[in-house]
């Protein structure tokens, strides 16, 4: 039995993760400025990777600091272009690497991150 065949239990999800995206926005001088808005906000499991190459979403991912796994949702919008911010031990903002479906269980998502702050 594969790891993604074993359903998560509630309690391996501890920690509040908000999912961001970038938007078009201007400041005060009606310049053009990055900003981000929140997607949506899910119950996860954050832990360290130690890998400066990591094989996923059909690419290669550098420098990758961060996994992030939550269960899975077939409507899920999360981009290798979107931000997360985690709350809690290991919190912080992370650029999103990529998104893998482990063997196409449709039972968790991992996230793979680069930590920003």
């Amino acid at each position: 039995m594969g790891k993604s065949d074993v359903r998560i239990r509630a309690g391996e999800l501890r920690q509040r993760v908000t999912f961001l995206r970038r938007a078009p926005g201007q400041d005060e001088m009606g310049q053009p400025n990055e900003t981000f808005v929140a997607l949506f906000t899910a119950w996860a499991s954050v832990g360290p990777v130690n890998a400066r190459e990591y094989f996923g979403a059909g690419h290669y991912v550098d420098d990758v600091d961060a996994e992030i796994v939550i269960r899975y949702d077939p409507f899920s919008p999360l981009r290798a272009t979107d931000r997360a911010q985690v709350e809690g031990e290991h919190g912080g903002v992370f650029d999103i690497q990529g998104v893998l479906n482990p063997e196409q269980g449709n039972r968790r998502l991992r996230v793979l991150a680069k930590r920003i702050t």
